[in-house]
């Protein structure tokens, strides 16, 4: 059973998994140019639907049918800080339906979040089948550190929609922190405790997490991972200096 790890990026997605002998790979989109990552935009016409690198980005400030940066809006109000400063960037309009962020299309179709990161998923879950043919995998969804419960909830909610066989949610700087370990041979010491800063300084916000990491025996499983402290800023991404 192979473990895919899926960063589910603001701008950008990736997906990786670790072969038996422990080298990572990433899965590529081998009708792209083989880019090691996926755009997370996605376009919605009358007869087609285009994700990722299948969308033209040189359209995207003017066309109303490419919806990007929508992760932003999960779990958000119309009327918050946050959002009033997202509306900027936007190339569609949003309103608020049933307690929720929907998107309008330039034929003003309503088109919930969650359908949207769907559509993303799908995508991902056809490029993870494709690489890894006949075996079964399962994946591991990344989200940030500061999601609150109802924000991971929608994230399920499209993971469920696209069938993916989801073993769990992880948060980023937690499997940042992992990655770091398993790539410097930490994790294979017998016991450890280590503090960890995790700069995160992606396309939607900067966010510094402190983490605590402690391993008391040689098994994997005992490793127990604390967030000590979490502190950014959700208007300070790549996209709002662009």
């Amino acid at each position: 059973m192979k473990i895919v790890g899926i960063d589910l990026g603001t701008s950008n997605c990736c997906i990786s998994y670790i072969h038996d002998n422990g080298k990572m790979e990433i899965i590529r989109d081998s009708n792209y140019d083989n880019f090691i990552t996926m755009p997370s935009i996605v376009n919605i016409e009358a007869n087609a639907v285009l994700v990722g690198h299948e969308v033209d980005k040189n359209h995207i400030n003017y066309n109303k049918n490419i919806f990007h940066s929508f992760k932003r809006l999960i779990g958000h109000n119309l009327n918050d800080i946050y959002t009033t400063n997202l509306k900027e960037i936007l190339n569609y309009d949003i309103s608020m339906c049933n307690n929720e962020i929907v998107c309008y299309d330039d034929s003003q179709h309503m088109h919930r979040i969650p359908d949207l990161i769907f559509l993303l998923l799908r995508k991902i879950k056809t490029l993870i089948d494709e690489h890894l043919k006949d075996e079964k995998w399962e994946c591991i969804v990344t989200v940030p550190a500061y999601f609150n419960e109802k924000q991971k909830k929608i994230t399920m909610e499209s993971i469920n929609m696209a069938q993916l066989p989801i073993k769990r949610l992880l948060n980023e700087p937690t499997a940042a922190s992992y990655a770091y370990l398993y790539h410097n041979n930490v994790l294979h010491e017998q016991e450890f405790n280590k503090k960890i800063l995790v700069i995160d300084y992606g396309a939607g916000t900067f966010d510094l997490t402190i983490l605590e990491i402690e391993k008391d025996n040689e098994d994997i499983d005992s490793m127990y991972c604390e967030v000590l402290g979490i502190y950014g800023d959700n208007n300070f991404g790549g996209i709002d200096i662009t």
